[in-house]
């Protein structure tokens, strides 16, 4: 989404009548477990859509997922805003992958709860996870921001626990070490760093063909 939202989630937002709940400002009104609020009556089924990221924003709470289960109908007015960064959106969509992963029937209301439990999880579940899924909860980690000319802010946390924060030099390895710590595999991480190791020693290459 961005500054502004894509096509495709305006298109969404009509399409689940939400175009004139100012409290999303253009964003898709989700559920704690992420889950699209669905008007009554709506063609699009309740489960069947989950949005994250900038493009969706959490109203309401306990899980109410249908338009219906509000007082006075409409979209709830609370709301909670979480930081537009890839940090948010990692986080929810291995929240997201998990609830897909581990069979919870996301139509169910208010809480999607485990479909179909075997003999065995009617044994472990409760010892591992619990038949009801848990809703979306942030962990902050802190953030990382690069100043250009070497250095750059870092300031590592758990939660609301500040752990430390560096800037300079200091704060530019940080943000090195986790840029490559992200990378999805190992070849990428070979060739970043000796990129960097090249534009260290030859300067960048400027030149255009």
């Amino acid at each position: 989404a961005g500054t502004a939202p894509r096509l495709l989630t305006e298109s969404l937002i009509q399409k689940l009548g939400q175009e004139d709940a100012a409290t999303t400002k253009g964003k898709i009104a989700v559920d704690a477990y992420l889950r699209a609020i669905v008007p009554t009556g709506s063609a699009i089924e309740f489960g069947s859509l989950l949005a994250l990221g900038d493009a969706a924003v959490i109203v309401g709470g306990g899980g109410v997922g249908r338009d219906g289960d509000h007082n006075g109908g409409g979209v709830t007015m609370t709301t909670t805003l979480l930081p537009q960064t890839a940090q948010v959106a990692a986080q929810q969509g291995a929240y997201a992958a998990r609830l897909l992963n581990r069979g919870y029937d996301l139509g169910g209301s208010p809480v999607p709860s485990f479909r179909n439990p075997s003999q065995l999880d009617t044994l472990f579940l409760p010892l591992v996870r619990g038949f009801e899924a848990r809703p979306f909860q942030f962990l902050n980690l802190g953030l990382l921001a690069y100043l250009g000319g070497g250095e750059a802010i870092s300031q590592v946390q758990l939660g609301d626990r500040l752990l430390f924060a560096e800037a300079g030099s200091v704060g530019f390895l940080l943000w090195r070490s986790v840029y490559l710590a992200k990378q999805v595999a190992l070849r990428n991480r070979v060739l970043i760093a000796f990129d960097w190791v090249k534009s260290q020693v030859f300067g960048r290459d400027g030149t255009r063909l």
